[in-house]
């Protein structure tokens, strides 16, 4: 129906990286990491956490280590995108250590701070392309679970993660925010879910539908929904902690 009940967050991976839940009651972060706003569906608010750089991570790698799967994809005539998935699903979970910070452009949610720098942590002579692409798709998912642990912080309900974005045409990527997450993803029918939203808001409001929640009835749809594989948690519950240490470590030096 939308992301308008609560126990739903809406995370949409384009350029930039989103994290949007709804509440029924003003929720705020005293200290300012995410942000609160009122719903477009009267009585309903909802908290939003952003991050800079999520699809620019992968497009920057794409573009400037990326050139075995360029090649490969122009012969083949498909999306660089898909081999570089395949290349990244060699590396394990975890990706043996290896950490990516996707601060590229600075940062927003939880930081907000525009002197923060991607950094990899942890390289040594056993790390190939491999574990680098998937060290960076990692990293824009912790980045996005920052706002997922926030808001389990401030005791929203999180139960179902609808994806949205070019990210969620990425099967593998999807399956890394169910295991970082730890919750099922469902991709959205439309993956342009801005523009979706956008034009049944205007529909809402030229009359075509009574309420945002009859719209989202009539015109949402969801995909197939991806599982978190339990088997993984240890491993990226270990990475994540080790993910949060590094930004307060290296932010003297940013």
């Amino acid at each position: 129906m939308g992301v308008v009940d609560e126990g739903q967050v809406a995370v949409s991976i384009g350029s930039s990286g989103t994290v949007l839940a709804p509440t029924d009651r003003p929720v705020v972060d005293a200290r300012m990491r995410l942000h609160s706003f009122c719903h477009a569906v009267p009585d309903t608010w909802y908290l939003m956490g952003v991050m800079l750089s999520a699809g620019l991570s992968l497009k920057w790698f794409r573009d400037e280590l990326g050139e075995p799967e360029f090649s490969n994809a122009r012969r083949l005539g498909r999306d660089p995108y898909e081999l570089l998935d395949v290349t990244a699903a060699q590396a394990p979970a975890g990706c043996d250590g290896l950490l990516f910070l996707p601060y590229l452009s600075g940062e927003r949610t939880p930081h907000a701070d525009p002197n923060a720098r991607g950094v990899l942590f942890g390289m040594d002579l056993a790390k190939k392309r491999r574990h680098v692409f998937r060290a960076v798709m990692e990293g824009v998912v912790y980045g996005l679970n920052d706002s997922v642990a926030l808001m389990r912080d401030m005791e929203i309900a999180l139960d179902t993660v609808t994806a949205g974005g070019g990210g969620s045409r990425s099967n593998l990527w999807r399956s890394m925010q169910a295991d970082i997450f730890e919750l099922p993803i469902r991709t959205a029918g439309e993956p342009d879910t801005a523009l979706v939203g956008a034009a049944l808001l205007g529909g809402v409001a030229a009359g075509v539908f009574p309420t945002v929640r009859d719209a989202c009835l009539t015109a949402v749809s969801y995909g197939n929904a991806t599982e978190p594989d339990e088997s993984n948690f240890d491993s990226y519950r270990r990475t994540y902690r080790k993910y949060r240490q590094l930004y307060p470590a290296l932010k003297p030096l940013f």
